[in-house]
Order: structure tokens, then sequence, then C-alpha cells
């Protein structure tokens, strides 16, 4: 079967605004990725104080929610809850989390993450092997995760 899949471009903007003393101090940044072929999307209910594994990472993936390490170009985890935090941890042979507040997002660009058991700057990243997702309630999260 060939495939009727047009590649396309994901752009991403972050835009911040913030007026102080009449001047703006924000600012826009725009990445461009190109050659996307793939994307995964959904919303998901996470339980109370439950660790949540949603998605795999593996050099030759083959289970369903394992994707490729290689082709990883970008991932969103957003907490849709308006009071509730979220805990996105990203995990392989070193593991790192992020507290993500209520209707915030958390954002990685390609596959490597590095946690620490110190306050010492990393040098280095490691690819991702899991995706897990935690909260101390029952809330709706957005995960979106686009390959090339």
């Amino acid at each position: 079967m060939a495939t009727t899949v047009t590649n396309g471009t994901l752009v991403v903007t972050i835009k911040e605004e913030l007026t102080l003393n009449g001047k703006q101090q924000g600012g826009t940044i725009i990445k461009s990725i190109a050659a996307c072929d793939e994307v995964y999307k959904r919303i998901i209910t996470l339980t109370a104080d439950t660790s949540h594994d949603v998605a795999s990472f593996a050099g030759t993936p083959g289970a369903a929610c394992e994707f490729d390490t290689d082709l990883i170009q970008y991932i969103r985890v957003t907490n849709l809850d308006d009071t509730t935090d979220l805990v996105v941890t990203y995990g392989g042979s070193t593991s790192a989390a992020q507290v993500v507040p209520a209707g915030c997002s958390s954002m990685l660009f390609r596959k490597g993450v590095k946690g620490a058991t110190s306050d010492a700057a990393q040098t280095s990243g490691n690819d991702i092997a899991s995706l897990y997702l935690r909260s101390s309630a029952a809330i709706d999260v957005e995960l979106m995760i686009v390959s090339t």
C-alpha cells in the first residue's frame, strides 16, 4: 500500500505579553519543524494518586503507544485542569520530572532529558524511554507527540 500522507511542517509559537511601565517586555519565539509525518494526539483522564505510563520510546517501536526515539521531534503535555498540578516524568537511564500547574504545558523538543541528585548543571541528555503522568486528583491531560 502506498501512503497518501503528505509531510507537513509543525510550527510552534510561544508568545509572551507583559507591559511594565508602558514598555513591552515580552517576546515571540517561533520554531518550525519540517518533514513531520506522524502525530499522536489524545486527551487522557488520569486517576488520582496513580502513575500513568502514557507513552514509551524505543529504537524499534512495536507496541501500541510506543514511538521511535530517533524520530521524535516534539512532545507537549498540557494540564487541562483548572486547579490541580500535574507531575510529568520523562523516564530513561536518568529521569527528569516537572510540575505543570493547572492550565499550563510542558514541551520537549527532541528526545533527551537529564536528571540529577545534585544542583549541578547537566551537560548532556539521555534518550527518554517512558512518559509518566501523575496528579493528586482526577484530571484531564492533553498529549501530543510529533515525529518525522
